[in-house]
């Protein structure tokens, strides 16, 4: 017998329909170059990446930019929402020369890092979940994913947690490591969640935003060149350690969440039903 975890990722692979499956290799072999390229001109990259990063602490349009990608990466199926919160850190929170280096400097910077990207995680999430409810309200019966996703056990177990208690459940599953997009649509099926208590608890959550923060702050000052001579090689390793113990903190923290929210939601015995293998359900539309 496979291991759980190992059946659950080859039945969701089988679900996968061949436009997903083509699209997963096209990312997959996106990486791979990506990856080809960093380990042959890596350095060169990675300054070019910090450098590119100022642009938006230097323009006076920077954070209104950044806030559009941000609300852009709210909506599904994009991704890479946790990217733009560590580039509010790489811009706004990272060192640029040596007087930047005091830690009350650092300290200032970073919780400056954090506001702003606290302010684009609800302003993301804010329109999305407004978008998405109004457009599943008016689809819902022809949204052939919106009447699959009621329909599992899974989404009903939530369902019924949210009925019993709003804003605590919200909180729950925001703290989950779910993608951000598909976070925004679930909270958009659940008819319970009003927005303001979608709203609370996005601002409530907001300082898990700091990992991410923190981290792209110390990943600037290591990936520019000119910076990362400032620093003696005890500064450096330190900032090495950092970036790597809050990625860690970052996984580890996530994976906790998630197994608690799994038994405060009671979803650990129910079944998984991947969206793919259910057929739509066909309905005619009555005459007006």
């Amino acid at each position: 017998h496979m291991h759980p975890w190992v059946e659950r990722v080859w039945r969701a692979a089988l679900a996968l329909t061949p436009l997903q499956r083509a699209l997963f290799v096209i990312g997959a072999l996106f990486y791979f170059a990506l990856s080809v390229a960093i380990l042959m001109a890596g350095e060169q990259i990675f300054h070019t990446v910090a450098r590119t990063s100022t642009w938006f602490a230097r323009s006076p349009v920077g954070i209104p930019v950044l806030y559009a990608i941000m609300c852009i990466l709210g909506f599904p199926p994009m991704a890479g929402f946790g990217t733009s919160i560590t580039l509010c850190g790489m811009a706004f929170g990272s060192a640029r020369n040596t007087e930047d280096f005091a830690w009350h400097a650092q300290l200032r910077r970073v919780l400056w890092a954090y506001v702003l990207a606290t302010g684009g995680y609800v302003l993301s999430a804010t329109v999305a979940f407004l978008v998405l409810r109004y457009f599943i309200s008016l689809l819902e019966d022809r949204w052939a994913v919106v009447r699959t996703a009621k329909e599992d056990p899974r989404f009903r177990a939530v369902q019924g947690a949210v009925d019993e208690s709003r804003l605590w459940v919200s909180i729950l599953l925001r703290f989950c490591p779910v993608p951000f997009c598909y976070a925004n649509f679930l909270f958009a099926l659940l008819d319970a969640v009003p927005l303001r208590t979608f709203a609370a608890a996005a601002v409530i959550t907001s300082p898990r935003l700091l990992i991410h923060v923190f981290v792209g702050a110390k990943m600037y000052e290591l990936m520019d060149r000119d910076v990362r001579t400032l620093m003696d090689p005890t500064a450096r390793t330190l900032s090495t350690i950092s970036v790597i113990v809050g990625i860690a903190a970052g996984a580890g923290v996530g994976w906790y969440i998630w197994r608690e929210a799994s038994r405060i939601l009671r979803l650990d015995g129910v079944p998984f039903m991947p969206l793919a293998n259910q057929e739509p359900e066909t309905h005619e539309l009555e005459p007006a």
